[in-house]
């Protein structure tokens, strides 16, 4: 298990699985990761204040 930080109050956790690896989902996982710490860099600069989870959820989705 890896915990990344997208913000001071958001993590994200990746769980190591050996077939992932080959069907290119970690690859997947660390865009996602990237994805999120630009939104909630935005979003911050924008509003003055942490992006809130289910924002933050619903942008990543509708990005997918």
């Amino acid at each position: 298990k890896r915990i990344y930080s997208i913000n001071p109050q958001i993590g994200a956790v990746k769980i190591n699985f050996t077939f992932l690896d080959f069907n290119g989902l970690t690859p997947d996982g660390r865009s996602l990761i990237v994805r999120g710490r630009e939104e909630s860099v935005q979003y911050e600069k924008f509003f003055g204040i942490n992006i809130p989870g289910a924002v933050l959820a619903e942008r990543l989705a509708s990005k997918a």
